[in-house]
């Protein structure tokens, strides 16, 4: 990627974490006096940080092409079994899938067996690895213990990678590097 690439990108994710990404507001506000917020009430309080109290409330809308019966159907499966049964219908390699994630093949094995619980970044980096949309990454890091949070910066980075659809691990990184978030390896 060029640098007039990657500031094509910043500038869009900068963008996409300005409508999405709500941070902390008690975090924003911990080291305020207590007299600052006499007589204030909880919208004005969201609004100077420019905060949408309702959006804060709603769920992110999730998009997806898959049936409610395959969603059903899958309710009980594990991470590992899910993580193959997807390199299976999306006609993928072990391999290819394992070092795309920058994983070991031991620990690629140890899923084989399904007695893998990965790290949360081992999960991202397994959902970038198998091209899944942010639906699918969702559901997969459910299936390890895990989500992707509006209120952390680094989720919201990887929840616009997989919306648009870009798997790019490298560039995931930079990019949570530009922002001064910790990178996935």
């Amino acid at each position: 990627m060029n640098t007039s690439e990657k500031n094509k990108l910043f500038e869009k994710v900068e963008e996409y974490i300005a409508l999405k990404y709500y941070s902390p507001v008690v975090e924003e506000m911990k080291d305020r006096p207590f007299d600052d917020f006499t007589g204030l009430s909880a919208p004005s309080v969201a609004n100077s940080y420019n905060h949408r109290p309702m959006d804060m409330l709603a769920p992110a809308p999730r998009k997806s092409g898959r049936r409610l019966e395959e969603v059903v159907d899958n309710l009980s499966e594990s991470f590992s079994k899910m993580v193959l049964r997807l390199i299976d219908e999306k006609g993928l390699k072990d391999s290819t899938v394992y070092k795309k994630a920058g994983i070991d093949r031991r620990v690629f094995s140890r899923l084989r067996k399904n007695d893998y619980q990965p790290s949360r970044n081992t999960a991202i980096l397994l959902a970038m690895a198998l091209n899944l949309s942010l639906d699918e990454a969702k559901d997969l890091l459910e299936k390890a213990g895990y989500s992707l949070s509006r209120s952390n910066k680094s989720d919201v980075i990887v929840m616009y990678f997989l919306e648009e659809g870009n798997h790019d691990i490298y560039a995931l990184n930079e990019t949570l590097d530009h922002f001064n978030e910790r990178t996935l390896s």
